[in-house]
This record gives structure tokens, C-alpha cells and sequence, in this order.
């Protein structure tokens, strides 16, 4: 999966970081950082409920280079159990990217 530099980001995206693990595990949220600002990003962007897996999935990948594959593979359980439903307004995983984002290259 290709990556989108954290710098292009989208006029208009903000990201609290990784919203449920600044409450519970903050200093393991703030080594995560920058992973859970991307994957915010991806959310905010949207798709398909198969792109969403597939975002997921390389989040997974990224947590587990910094933390390992036991504390990735929790937080992955979570995002695919929970991740649809904590982002604020209305679902964007409706199959269509929004028009003002396709200009945002992948690497």
C-alpha cells in the first residue's frame, strides 16, 4: 500500500492523534504517534469498506515496527472493531472518495 506524505495532508483533516489510547495509554499513544495521525488521515479520506481493511492492515504493519506484533495486533482488533463508529459525523466508508481529496498523490 502506497503512503501519503504526512506533510500533503488535506486542507481541512485534523487529527487528535490515536483518540482512545491518549486517554488509557498515553505514553504508548505518543509513540505511535505519527502511525495514528496516518491513519486518521486514511479514515478522513475514506472508500470502501475494503480499503478500509487495507488501511487498517498497514497500520498494523506500522504499529508492529515500532511496538511489535503483540501490541499491534490489539490495537488492529480495535480500530476494525471500533475505528467505523469513532470518527466524528457521517460515515465516509461509502465507496466513493471525496471529490476534493483525489488530488493527493500516493508515493
Amino acid at each position: 500500500m502506497a503512503s501519503r506524505d504526512p506533510q500533503r495532508f488535506a486542507e481541512g483533516f485534523t487529527s487528535d492523534g490515536c483518540t482512545f489510547l491518549n486517554k488509557v495509554w498515553p505514553s504508548l499513544a505518543a509513540d505511535i504517534h505519527e502511525e495514528c495521525v496516518w491513519h486518521d488521515y486514511e479514515y478522513w479520506l475514506g472508500g470502501t469498506e475494503a480499503r478500509r481493511k487495507q488501511v487498517d492492515k498497514e497500520f498494523r504493519r506500522r504499529v508492529a515496527r515500532k511496538k511489535g506484533w503483540l501490541v499491534a495486533n490489539i490495537i488492529y482488533r480495535f480500530v476494525r472493531g471500533f475505528g467505523y463508529n469513532a470518527w466524528p459525523g457521517p460515515p465516509r466508508w461509502n465507496g466513493k472518495l471525496r471529490q476534493q481529496n483525489r488530488e493527493i498523490k500516493h508515493d
